[in-house]
């Protein structure tokens, strides 16, 4: 079910904060349908903790034990709250969110997905009950939090005059001489002359867009002249970064150096993202960011009313610990 993990998060756009629940569990081999552990009696089994080790696993994040089990059982409560309030999802709005997956270019048509399912150990059952709970935990959620997290004008005004570097992006070039971390000091004494020759070449009056589809190591961008597109702060690595918004537009760095190698880089423009462009994305982000705050201090209340209990024949420590 990997595969749909994320056409599941485009589709629910929630961001479940969640407390930590400490736990003793180490790895041995388990039946997929063991209970790990019980959320007011409800069981969640060993197939579902390796699914959820798979999704976190397949953004390159790798999960504690205590991650997992802290999102298994924050989702097992937060549906249970969906249940209690009579907001669980119905099977005609299952059925239409499996349609809007049906359409996503890597799937197409029915037999797709379940093929992709079951490579996974999934049926199309399993996908559409997991999107059914997902659907009224979204719906319980929007009910908890109606009417909560509204944000002034002012503070948007407020995160954008705080945050300038956010709002600021530079279109850039850049010509690279490979000389990772790894590479021998004879490497990168080698790209270091060879990137000081370039510096001289574009110096003397080459043009910076023809020497770099030339001469850059970069095969991604030297096709291009060395096009970079136009990016934010926090996209590059550090030192690239900071040179190129040193920069004003026209002007070529000296040598930079970063992991990759060696660098000179031409900013060809710098632009700053107004205000009334801005606000609605902080807006947006803003009160994404109240409503996972909202959601994580909800669960904590949960999760203090509820017997939540570990299996202590696979290693659990019984009881969850009392916050």
């Amino acid at each position: 079910m990997i595969r749909f993990q994320i056409a599941l998060k485009l589709l629910t756009a929630v961001v479940v904060a969640v407390s930590t629940v400490s736990i003793g569990w180490a790895q041995k081999e388990i039946a997929p349908d063991t209970v790990m552990v019980t959320v007011n009696g409800e069981p969640i089994t060993h197939k579902q903790v390796e699914g959820e080790i798979a999704s976190l696993s397949g953004t390159g994040y790798r999960p504690s034990a205590d991650e997992v089990f802290s999102q298994l059982i924050a989702r097992e409560l937060l549906y249970q709250a969906a249940v209690k309030q009579g907001l669980v999802a119905s099977d005609e709005e299952v059925e239409e969110q499996v349609q809007t997956v049906l359409n996503l270019p890597n799937v197409g048509n029915l037999e797709t997905m379940k093929k992709q399912l079951a490579e996974r150990g999934n049926t199309i059952e399993d996908f559409k009950k997991d999107l059914k709970r997902q659907l009224s935990i979204n719906k319980v959620i929007a009910w908890k939090t109606e009417g909560e997290t509204e944000i002034p004008d002012a503070s948007v005004e407020a995160y954008y005059n705080d945050n300038p570097g956010m709002f600021e992006f530079v279109h850039a070039r850049h010509i690279l001489k490979n000389a990772p971390e790894s590479a021998s000091e004879e490497k990168k004494a080698q790209a270091k002359k060879e990137i000081e020759a370039v510096a001289k070449r574009i110096a003397d009056g080459e043009d910076f867009a023809v020497v770099a589809s030339k001469e850059s190591d970069d095969s991604g961008s030297a096709p291009d002249g060395g096009d970079l597109g136009t990016f934010n702060r926090g996209e590059m690595v550090p030192a690239f970064e900071e040179a190129a918004f040193s920069l004003e537009p026209g002007q070529i760095s000296g040598i930079v150096e970063t992991r990759y190698g060696y660098h000179l880089i031409k900013v060809e423009e710098k632009k700053t993202l107004e205000f009334d462009k801005a606000k609605d994305q902080i807006r947006d982000a803003l009160e994404r960011a109240k409503k996972d705050r909202l959601v994580d201090q909800w669960v904590v209340e949960l999760e203090k009313d509820a017997d939540i209990k570990f299996n202590e024949d696979i290693g659990g420590s019984g009881d969850a610990p009392q916050k």
